[in-house]
This record gives structure tokens, C-alpha cells and sequence, in this order.
């Protein structure tokens, strides 16, 4: 099998002002099998003391690869990933707001976004869990926010925590077959020491997944199921 690309991708940066700046981008892609697709990007930053706002637009296209076109592939005889020729290019409409406040000694960041995506390529597994297939998904969202924040203790000790949620929703006759965990909880605390002249440095940490409910596909039929 063969299959030829082509992207090109232009973007500028303005600054509007010393706080405001401006970032505008085109891309464009080309697939030999696919129409071709031209995606605009826009984001301004704004500024102010030690705050930092962000708020962007980007639109997305991506064409089926050759893996997810044509693969036929066993995994050590544990499942068997096969791909579909009948994709068709996903596209996507991507909002996102971002805030950020940042110190000598104290970084928080707070990311939301929501994404709309049709014809979404992805996969799914069968009833009997020993095949996972690609499929276009009629109509996908994916919403979600990050909450970051790093505290610098002291010049040898750091805690960082991360919290993120995610709801992702892609379906099958209205039925979501997304395995993604709606939340993830990641703590680290990292110290920095001298032990025998070497600098030593150890990191504790850990995270915790929510649990998820998720529907597959029906061996036979395709339709999904529980």
C-alpha cells in the first residue's frame, strides 16, 4: 500500500501591545486519496503582573493512516488489531482557555478546552475482548481541564500536583465506547541532597484513576454493547 501527504503551515506572532500579543496560523494539508483541507488557528495572550490568560480557536483535519487503513496485526496472540479501508478523514474544532499565575516559588495553571470531531478515527473493541478495530465515530466531543501546580518549598525540596478531567464522548448509536478515565490525580514531592559527596536526588509519587463504564462493539453486528 502507498499514500502520499503533503503539509504546509504558516503562523505569525504579533505583539497588539506590551501585554497583548496576537498568534494567527494556516495550515494546509494534502492527501493523494483525501480532499485537501486548509485549517486556520487563532490565540491572543494577555498579561498582566504575574497572570497570564490565554484564549485560542483551531480547526483540525487529519486523513487515515496506512495503519489504521490496512493493518492486520497480532499482538503475541493476545488480540488481533485490524484496520479499516473505509475511513474517512476526521475533523475537528478545537476551543481552549488557558490562566496562569507564576512566582518565585508558587506556578498554578488552570487549562479548560472542549473539542468537537466528526468522523473521529479511533477503536473499539469486540464483545469478546481478542480484537480492536478502527472506526469513524458519528460524532465525538472531548471536554476537559488540567489544574497544575508546582510549590518550591525550599532550594532542595518541590511538591508538584496535577489534576485532570476529561469526559470524552465518542459513540456508536448514541452509546459511548470511550475508555478514557474521567479523572486522574497525579502527586510528586522531588528533595535534593548530598550523601558521600554525590548529589542525590529522590522523587516520591503517585496517581490515582477514576474507574470508567464503556461500551463495545457487538462481534456480528457492530452495534455497541455494554
Amino acid at each position: 500500500y502507498s499514500n502520499n501527504s503533503l503539509s504546509v503551515y504558516a503562523q505569525d506572532d504579533v505583539e497588539l501591545k506590551d501585554n497583548l500579543r496576537l498568534q494567527a496560523g494556516l495550515r494546509f494539508d494534502y492527501n493523494n486519496q483525501y480532499k485537501s483541507k486548509i485549517s486556520p488557528k487563532i490565540s491572543i495572550l494577555y498579561k498582566s503582573g504575574a497572570f497570564s490568560y490565554r484564549v485560542g480557536y483551531a480547526s483540525g483535519y487529519r486523513a487515515p493512516s496506512l495503519k489504521e487503513l490496512h493493518t492486520d496485526w497480532s499482538h503475541q496472540g493476545f488480540f488481533q488489531l485490524m484496520g479499516n479501508n473505509n475511513l474517512t478523514p476526521e475533523k475537528s474544532h478545537n476551543f481552549s482557555a488557558s490562566g496562569e499565575y507564576i512566582t518565585r516559588s508558587l506556578n498554578v495553571s488552570l487549562n479548560v478546552y472542549h473539542n468537537i470531531i466528526t468522523d473521529k478515527i479511533s477503536t473499539v473493541w469486540n464483545n469478546t475482548q481478542d480484537t480492536v478495530f478502527y472506526r469513524n465515530f458519528e460524532r465525538a466531543t472531548v471536554s476537559g481541564a488540567d489544574v497544575n501546580i508546582r510549590y518550591i518549598i525550599d532550594d532542595k525540596t518541590s511538591l508538584k500536583a496535577n489534576y485532570s478531567f476529561v469526559k470524552d464522548w465518542q459513540t456508536i448509536n448514541g452509546l459511548n465506547t470511550s475508555s478514557v478515565r474521567p479523572h486522574i490525580l497525579l502527586l510528586k514531592i522531588d528533595r535534593d541532597f548530598r550523601l558521600f559527596k554525590k548529589d542525590i536526588n529522590i522523587s516520591l509519587g503517585g496517581r490515582i484513576y477514576s474507574a470508567v463504564d464503556t461500551y463495545s462493539a457487538h462481534q456480528e453486528t457492530g452495534a455497541a454493547q455494554i
